[in-house]
């Protein structure tokens, strides 16, 4: 039973690495913060967006700093974070808190008005797939 678990694991943990293949996208990053919790997140689709890479809510979205983004054949873009993990896809619904915006992440919500996803807190309201 050990063997069979222990290859389980490993057959998952191989899969979760491959990045998946298509053309790198450039999505808004910055430095980011976490709430102490009792902020509510939004519920609505992830959207690919020309500009930004991608959209939420009607905004463009910021990411954490090292996320990168990746365009598939489709044209939905992947969002992979520091690790290469894929974390979110366009196309799909996502529940997703504010983050605390540090400096570039709050001009980016002033410029642009862009929306600082609270991705790395450790909160499992504060991002969730919705089903």
């Amino acid at each position: 039973m050990r063997r069979v678990i222990a290859t389980l694991a490993l057959a998952l943990l191989v899969l979760g690495c491959s990045a998946p293949k298509g053309d790198p996208v450039e999505l808004l990053t910055a430095s980011s913060g976490c709430y102490l919790g009792g902020e509510h997140a939004v519920e609505d689709e992830l959207l690919a967006d020309p500009e930004y890479g991608t959209r939420f809510h009607g905004r463009p979205v910021t990411w954490p700093l090292g996320f990168t983004g990746v365009r598939l054949v489709g044209g939905q873009v992947v969002v992979l974070n520091k690790g290469g993990y894929v974390v979110a896809k366009t196309g799909n619904k996502y529940g997703i808190a504010f983050a605390y915006a540090e400096e570039e992440a709050r001009r980016l919500e002033e410029t642009i008005g862009a929306f600082t996803a609270a991705v790395n807190c450790p909160y499992p309201h504060d991002f969730y797939e919705v089903h």
